[in-house]
């Protein structure tokens, strides 16, 4: 099980930064993932690793204490903006197992890494990053 990353991303402040590909070898060895997307954003597509945990950045307050503290955890979102407010909030919860996916499931799928994807869901939005499940389907 990987418990530090001393040799791999960059450390920039408190927060370690993975590149999607550092990420996915993390999982490999162990590392879950902690999905912060909101939910709509997770159904259509998401990150296929051995474990992810889905917990809404914007619930995080509540529900932190669902998450383990003795396992290593990649922090990921859209983009990798949330994800990074996420990783301070827990490190001052005591968490110190952390990492950010740099780039998010942007990055993850620009580099062609594996992902889950429900096909059946449509997908509106003006920017990738936010897309939201569209009301009528398409038949």
């Amino acid at each position: 099980m990987i418990t530090d990353l001393e040799d791999s991303g960059i450390k920039i402040g408190k927060i370690h930064h993975l590149s999607p590909r550092e990420a996915l070898e993390a999982a490999k060895h162990g590392a879950a993932f902690v999905d912060v997307r909101h939910a709509y954003e997770t159904r259509y597509k998401g990150f296929d690793v051995e474990e992810v945990i889905h917990i809404d950045h914007a619930e995080i307050k509540e529900k932190y204490t669902e998450l383990p503290h003795d396992r290593f955890l990649v922090i990921a979102d859209s983009v990798g903006l949330h994800s990074k407010e996420v990783i301070e909030f827990l490190q001052d919860k005591g968490f110190t197992h952390l990492a950010n996916l740099n780039g998010g499931i942007h990055d993850w799928e620009r580099d062609g890494l594996p992902l889950k994807i429900d096909k059946k869901e449509k997908l509106t939005g003006s920017c990738a990053c936010m897309l939201k499940p569209h009301g009528k389907r398409i038949k």
